[in-house]
């Protein structure tokens, strides 16, 4: 036997918060087919870039000064921990050919020198620089961290030879000679950091220098270094004139130290003297804050 043949309404819900379009349909299931027009009375549609306030993490601060250009410069170092260091990479090429990849940010936060270089072309930068050199600035960029100034001194070197020619007059390589000093690489990330106006390094490079594991006095072949790339003004040239007022004797003079003493500069010089006989001077303490430079960092 069949059944009955019941008609039935659906049972059909509308919800109030939705408004029915006059060309919606009802489907013989009795469920409401809305076209795609139809939107809840009450929603919102947010743009997709839109996040919630909580979720809104501030930019990093720049100097207003500097807004407009292509790397403006930041109110603190930039850095992968805020997100504040940008994908920007320059290719640094040394004088020996070799190339590091640096974080373009990095170089024009710490030297409005190299920024200025970098304003409109960040692809590449050349610089004289030894490599030892330059990873110890490199190091310092990304950890603010001095390392690597006295690894040659903990490493076996070969003895010491200068060759004197005219008479014991002239040394052969002078240059060669420099670079086999205890300060060596301290002396050059010094000039490194003052030839391109980055003076936090310059401070660190100082403290270093200051409790270095050498003796007192340096070779007159530094000395000779560092006034020739240095501004008179320079701490570091301030504290080789101390230093030799402070420490000198004439036994310590050996014979090359003799040749070289010939070549140093009057201001040098001058200056020694005027310090070594002011009574003053010799009376008063000097600490590292005589030689650290005011930063804003």
């Amino acid at each position: 036997m069949s059944e009955p043949n019941t008609m039935t309404e659906p049972d059909v819900t509308i919800r109030p918060d939705i408004t029915m379009e006059p060309d919606s349909t009802i489907e013989p299931d009795g469920t409401v087919e809305p076209d795609s027009s139809m939107k809840p009375n009450n929603t919102v549609e947010l743009d997709s870039s839109m996040e919630p306030d909580s979720a809104i993490e501030p930019g990093p601060m720049v100097n207003p000064e500097t807004a407009g250009s292509p790397h403006a410069q930041h109110t603190s170092p930039p850095s992968f921990y805020d997100g504040s260091l940008s994908h920007s990479v320059t290719a640094v090429k040394l004088f020996s050919g070799q190339i590091f990849t640096v974080h373009t940010d990095l170089l024009c936060y710490w030297s409005p020198k190299l920024r200025a270089m970098l304003e409109y072309k960040t692809e590449e930068l050349k610089l004289d620089l030894d490599v030892q050199v330059f990873r110890i600035v490199l190091h310092w960029l990304y950890t603010k961290e001095i390392l690597g100034l006295w690894d040659h001194l903990q490493s076996s070197r070969p003895l010491l030879t200068v060759h004197l020619t005219h008479g014991g007059q002239e040394i052969k390589d002078q240059e060669a000679y420099y670079r086999q000093q205890d300060l060596y690489y301290a002396v050059e990330t010094y000039i490194f950091a003052t030839t391109y106006d980055i003076r936090v390094l310059r401070n660190m490079i100082m403290d270093e220098i200051y409790h270095s594991p050498t003796s007192h006095l340096v070779s007159y072949a530094v000395v000779l270094k560092a006034y020739h790339h240095l501004p008179p003004t320079s701490s570091l040239l301030t504290y080789f004139v101390d230093e030799y007022a402070e420490f000198y004797t004439e036994d310590l003079d050996e014979q090359v130290e003799l040749v070289l003493r010939k070549k140093l500069p009057n201001e040098f010089l001058v200056s020694w003297l005027l310090k070594s006989m002011d009574s003053g001077f010799k009376k008063k303490k000097r600490t590292l804050d005589n030689y650290i430079e005011p930063t804003s960092w």
